[in-house]
C-alpha cells in the first residue's frame, strides 16, 4: 500500500473582510500517496492559494488536521 505523505483532514480557514467572516475553506479532506501528481484547479476565489498556503505553512488553519510527512502542521508554533 502507497505511503500517505500529505493528509488533510475536516480542513477549515476563514478570513475577516470588513465586519464579516469569509469562509474560504469548509471542511476539507484530501490525501496525496508518495508518487502521486495532483492537480488543484477553480473557479477564481474557490480558496486554491489558500489551501497552498496551508500545504506550504505559510499560514496556519483555523481547525482540522494538515499532516505531512506524519508531521501535523496544526500542531507548530511560531517562533
Amino acid at each position: 500500500m502507497p505511503e500517505t505523505v500529505v493528509k488533510a483532514s475536516n480542513l477549515n480557514k476563514s478570513y475577516i473582510d470588513g465586519k464579516r467572516k469569509v469562509e474560504v475553506l469548509r471542511n476539507i479532506d484530501f490525501a496525496m500517496k508518495k508518487g502521486e501528481f495532483v492537480s488543484i484547479r477553480g473557479a477564481s476565489g474557490a480558496g486554491k492559494s489558500t489551501f497552498l498556503n496551508l500545504l506550504g505553512a505559510l499560514d496556519k488553519a483555523d481547525s482540522g488536521d494538515l499532516v505531512i510527512n506524519e508531521f501535523n502542521l496544526q500542531t507548530m508554533t511560531q517562533q
